[in-house]
């Protein structure tokens, strides 16, 4: 997160220039990261559904 951060000062400072690799890679890592969040919501309900239907 504070990466990200610092890359959005880092385009201000440089006139909202990023370069297209910079660009990417910030897209890369905010898809990874949120695949991340959504499959561990997912495990947390798997684990939820299991609990109710096995008693």
């Amino acid at each position: 997160m504070v990466s990200g951060r610092t890359g959005i000062d880092g385009a201000i400072l440089h006139g909202f220039r990023p370069s297209y690799g910079q660009f990417l890679h910030h897209c890369n890592s905010l898809i990874v990261h949120l695949v991340g969040i959504v499959s561990g919501i997912r495990a947390q309900v798997n684990e939820i559904f299991r609990g109710h239907f096995t008693g």
